[in-house]
């Protein structure tokens, strides 16, 4: 049935309700550019694709491309709704109210074809998948589509009825709203985040399985949303999940990759001052045992210092170490730059203890590394945009 460029000033309803069975279409359903003045309903419908030709592309089963719909697009009611064995093609489409895939049943035998095309589709309301079902290796393309509230029990519903779970292309998806974000107590609002990102994480590996490369428009989009309802916890792990992703998808360098890695440890790339100071306290307490543990093995002795008048004052030997060691100063020397507390000036490890002056020397280079970073954590310096 090829109804392209149809103009209808009322609903559409395709399809019949009640026990006479599904109106069955053997072939294309194609309302590509129709202009539709109301709701369209597609309710008690089957459509059977042609066969698939070894000489050309797979044939859709329904095609709305470039519709207009100044109503809702429902695919289902009271338990009826469309079975449709191929492709279903909405790109373009523009609907002023609610895009509604329940009720919607979409199965092919073979995985090449099967798709559910939304590529820049327009929906006005809310795009609910709640209740799709797709049997195949179906793809579900999202791509440059605009949607004012995105109803998928965030990110669950595409997989929910779904066997395998599709493949989702949603890199440059835009939507403005989320349904049930905010709703209830702030443990089911970080759920819902959570939820999302593992969404939007499973496409990106997906997309870097296909030799796509990283893209941030899903973390943008989620962080638009999340800051406009004035979740700052929730954008603040966004901006991580983006920055972890873009670190273990991306094609920088492996010391560029640890050194993601570093940054996500010690301060959640600027985003956990908490975790950044937590860190400091640790390493200062792991110097402050390791200087305890070298002076339990005599790997300290007195050593000359030079006071503030520039004056030499000899060392006092000790069989026994150094007497004037205080194990947690000598470790905030090593750990903190450009200061002394003293200690240095008074204890030194041994010339011959080589393997205890490497691990201070490394320990000072990295305490060095961790406490810049800590400061560039709590001044807000390292946060960036996804």
């Amino acid at each position: 049935m090829a109804a392209r460029h149809l103009e209808v000033e009322t609903y559409l309803r395709l399809g019949q309700m009640g026990d006479a069975g599904a109106v069955m279409f053997n072939g294309v359903v194609a309302l590509d550019h129709a202009r539709l003045g109301d709701d369209v309903r597609f309710v008690g419908a089957r459509i059977v694709a042609p066969p698939v030709s070894a000489l050309g592309p797979v044939a859709e089963a329904l095609s709305l491309k470039r519709a207009s719909l100044k109503g809702d697009l429902l695919f289902g009611a009271d338990g009826a709704g469309l079975e449709a064995s191929g492709p279903v093609n909405l790109s373009g489409i523009a609907v002023a109210g609610d895009l509604v895939l329940a009720g919607l049943a979409l199965s092919m035998e073979a995985e090449e074809g099967a798709r559910l095309d939304l590529q820049s589709a327009s929906v006005g309301g809310a795009l609910r998948a709640t209740g799709l079902e797709l049997a195949g290796g179906w793809t579900v393309d999202l791509g440059d589509a605009s949607i004012s509230r995105l109803d998928d029990d965030h990110g669950r519903a595409w997989a929910a009825r779904a066997e395998p779970a599709p493949r989702m292309e949603i890199a440059s998806l835009r939507y403005r709203d989320i349904e049930g974000l905010t709703e209830g107590r702030r443990r089911r609002t970080d759920d819902a985040v959570s939820a999302r990102l593992a969404w939007i994480a499973d496409h990106a590996r997906q997309a870097h399985a296909r030799g796509a490369g990283f893209s941030p428009q899903p973390y943008r989009t989620l962080v638009a949303v999340l800051g406009e309802a004035g979740h700052d916890n929730g954008v603040k792990r966004t901006e991580m999940a983006a920055r972890r992703q873009q670190r273990r998808l991306g094609s920088a360098p492996l010391l560029v990759r640890l050194g993601g890695g570093l940054l996500e440890l010690t301060s959640g790339y600027g985003y956990a001052p908490v975790r950044a100071a937590i860190a400091l306290v640790v390493y200062f307490l792991l110097g402050w045992g390791g200087v305890a543990l070298a002076d339990h093995l005599h790997a300290f002795e007195t050593s000359p210092f030079i006071d503030g008048s520039v004056l030499a004052v000899a060392a006092v030997q000790s069989p026994d170490g150094c007497p004037w060691l205080t194990p947690p100063l000598f470790a905030l020397d090593l750990m903190v730059p450009l200061t002394t507390l003293g200690n240095e000036n008074f204890c030194s490890i041994r010339p011959e203890a080589t393997i205890w002056n490497w691990m201070a020397v490394a320990y000072r280079l990295f305490g060095w590394v961790l406490l810049s970073i800590a400061l560039l954590t709590f001044s807000g310096v390292m946060k960036r945009e996804v």
